[in-house]
């Protein structure tokens, strides 16, 4: 199965910094293609990394990954609204973590998305997907009173 995943962030020095969205798309075979846009453009494919403009690298993007990039970002955010469960797209916000917002599938209550300003958070979250609402709301809570 492919998968697409997004990133945010910032780059340059901390008096001027610029915001840059990342998005990978990585094909069933294990191919990766990364489009880099912020500060400087660039496109990596299977781990070989060329500077270039917008245009071209979202030429190259589209020819590796097989999608346009309007196309991986909509699928991206269909996805993280999208209950993995039974399908559902009718979610409720829960704070967690300073920083964090859970997103939960009104009908059986799993996590469906997680917005966070930490990445490694994120990734808790996704691997803890799995679990119900009371351990994560719990969790979290457990988080902000430390």
């Amino acid at each position: 199965m492919s998968s697409i995943d997004i990133k945010h962030g910032s780059e340059g020095p901390r008096h001027d910094p610029y915001s840059y969205t990342e998005i990978t798309v990585t094909r069933e075979s294990g191919a990766t293609v990364c489009i880099h846009f912020g500060l400087i453009e660039w496109i990596e494919v299977n781990g070989i990394r060329s500077d270039t403009e917008y245009k071209v690298a979202s030429e190259i993007f589209e020819e590796h990954a097989g999608i346009s990039i309007e196309v991986a970002q909509k699928t991206y955010e269909r996805q993280a609204t999208t209950c993995g469960e039974c399908g559902g797209t009718d979610l409720r916000e829960q704070p967690g973590f300073p920083g964090e917002t859970l997103y939960f599938c009104r009908r059986c209550d799993v996590v469906v998305h997680c917005h966070s300003t930490k990445r490694q958070l994120f990734e808790l979250i996704a691997v803890r997907r799995h679990l119900r609402v009371p351990s994560l709301v719990q969790a979290a809570r457990e988080g902000v009173k430390k």
